[in-house]
């Protein structure tokens, strides 16, 4: 698998492809006489070989050994989900991916699965699949998408946990067409709450979103006593308030409020949070989590 690769990442994608089928072959051979001890690795090496054909160009080929890896791999994220969590988040992530790439529909069922089960560990929600919805929202028919129907598909699933329900609502609320930041992280966790404003941010203004989900991550840091997020926080707060746009200085006063104690949201976000509503929203998520 390392040897696959490596020799893929180094552009020699023909023994790329040669070393990643041999280890396939390797511990399909395995799994087939001991399943509960090299299933996973069967799992890994089909990820390998999913990679390695992605960098040759043959996504429908990829997403198909990704598809493979995680039937492969289910059984055992089913019994140890914090074990085997992040080995199947990284082989869904990768089969949306190339899912998306080849222009083919995920295969539901196993999505489905896969979400369930990661959401027993650590795994958060893949990022291919925020990636997905992002490309959908800016669509001319995003309910129409793949990525719509999947999701549809999770929210109609018995077995899907209520926290996991709630976010994948949220995400087609978005394809639907809504924007409110605070309707969309309302309930939600912290990294998905996070992630729903980069993602509103990219909508509004490509390339933003990761800006905004920073911000929110400084905000939250430095409300927990990090004193480099109140370093950061500062700095931003000299640049800003001596801006001549009056939104900025506005921004600005309301860091140094903030710096300087002060933890109610409506005096921090007066007269600047209509023109910046997903900053606003940061400090209100920030401040609804603060510590104690």
């Amino acid at each position: 698998n390392n040897l696959g690769m490596h020799l893929s990442a180094l552009g020699r994608q023909e023994e790329a492809l040669e070393a990643t089928r041999e280890a396939v072959e390797h511990y399909r051979r395995l799994a087939e006489r001991y399943p509960d001890r090299f299933l996973p690795e069967l799992a890994r090496s089909l990820g390998a070989r999913g990679q390695a054909l992605l960098r040759a160009g043959r996504a429908s080929e990829a997403a198909a050994a990704f598809v493979e890896g995680l039937q492969a791999l289910l059984p055992h994220a089913r019994r140890l989900p914090r074990a085997y969590g992040p080995l199947l988040h990284a082989l869904l992530n990768e089969h949306l991916r190339t899912a998306q790439a080849a222009g083919v529909a995920p295969q539901t069922d196993l999505v489905v699965q896969a979400l369930v089960v990661g959401a027993q560990g650590p795994a958060p929600l893949p990022p291919a699949l925020w990636e997905w919805i992002e490309a959908a929202a800016r669509g001319e028919k995003p309910l129409e998408s793949e990525i719509a129907r999947l999701l549809e598909a999770i929210q109609q699933d018995a077995d899907v946990p209520e926290a996991l329900r709630t976010l994948v609502a949220r995400l087609h609320a978005v394809l639907q067409g809504q924007r409110d930041p605070e309707a969309l992280t309302r309930g939600l966790g912290w990294e998905e709450a996070v992630n729903m404003l980069a993602l509103l941010g990219n909508l509004r203004q490509a390339g933003s979103g990761q800006g905004i989900a920073a911000f929110a991550q400084v905000l939250r840091a430095f409300l927990q006593g990090d004193e480099s997020a109140a370093a950061g926080l500062r700095q931003v707060a000299e640049q800003t308030l001596a801006a001549e746009d009056e939104t900025t200085s506005a921004f600005g006063r309301a860091l140094q409020a903030l710096l300087q104690g002060e933890r109610d949201p409506e005096r921090l976000l007066a007269g600047w949070d209509e023109d910046e509503p997903l900053l606003a929203a940061a400090f209100r998520l920030a401040l609804k989590r603060m510590p104690g």
